[in-house]
């Protein structure tokens, strides 16, 4: 069996110039060729978004959005029949690669364990107290690794992705509060996400209580008439449902909104037309 000749950089340059051949046939030969060199070298996507010709790089741009969403739609189909309970994690993950196709899901999962060991260290060395994983959590993100809310560029989709989140301590409320949600999961800590109209936070149970954490404002944190007059200041009434914990998929769902609008505000069209597509899955 003879060993597949390797593709040297100018010929991947060359099969690129036929994305803008106008014969349908031709563009699809092309394509099927290039997902297999992508698949078996996905470090060719960097190379095909760094060509010279704009009109060139913008064709493979948009044909490594198609692919990738090609790729996602049964990954994602496969996570919704999970339902409810689905893996939250995995989720933002796959989410994350619509962005950064090389992104690799023991890169964010990883990162997250290292944390979680910080904060368990940390909670060894607090006092017994009803409030100690909430103490430890808002020390460890808020305090010492400095997670806050990206208020100077709130529409920056990388906001949305977790990987960006975990490397820039930085995001929206919905994306911080997963980052102390896949935390406190790991440590077997009682918390859940609470979908408060334009705002989500984190219920975090406690001996004496839900405290409810703010982790887009540093960990603040909000009683319930807080997070009432959060709700009332979007000129909403107040409903005592909102305070509900939201599931997996319900906040899956959310963040996957949050970035269709994203897209869509930036005239960025074919990836919100196709975020809206994989959340039809969940209909399915």
């Amino acid at each position: 069996m003879t060993a597949k000749k390797r593709v040297t950089a100018k010929d991947f340059h060359l099969l690129l110039t036929f994305l803008e051949d106008e014969n349908e046939g031709t563009q699809k030969l092309v394509k099927d060729q290039l997902k297999g060199l992508i698949k078996r070298n996905p470090r060719l996507i960097k190379s095909g978004q760094s060509v010279g010709d704009l009109r060139v790089r913008e064709s493979f741009n948009e044909f490594v959005e198609e692919y990738q969403f090609e790729k996602l739609e049964p990954a994602f189909r496969q996570l919704f029949q999970r339902g409810a309970n689905l893996d939250l994690e995995k989720g933002t993950y796959l989410l994350a690669t619509i962005a950064y196709p090389d992104l690799k899901q023991k890169d964010v999962s990883q990162t997250l364990d290292r944390m979680a060991e910080e904060v368990n260290r940390m909670m060894a060395h607090l006092e017994p107290a009803p409030t100690k994983g909430v103490n430890a959590m808002r020390r460890f993100l808020f305090e010492k690794e400095k997670f806050s809310g990206n208020t100077k560029n709130f529409f920056d989709p990388d906001n949305c992705f977790i990987n960006r989140v975990l490397d820039r301590r930085a995001g929206i409320p919905i994306s911080l509060s997963c980052v102390y949600l896949f935390i406190a999961w790991r440590l077997g800590l009682p918390v859940h996400g609470v979908g408060l109209p334009g705002h989500f936070v984190v219920g975090h149970r406690t001996p004496r209580g839900v405290t409810h954490i703010d982790a887009f404002n540093r960990g603040k944190i909000l009683r319930s008439k807080d997070c009432e007059m959060l709700v009332r200041k979007l000129g909403m009434p107040f409903r005592q449902e909102y305070l509900d914990p939201m599931t997996n998929l319900g906040t899956l769902a959310r963040l996957i909104v949050n970035l269709i609008n994203l897209y869509t505000d930036r005239g960025q069209t074919s990836k919100a037309r196709r975020l809206a597509q994989l959340l039809q899955l969940i209909e399915e």
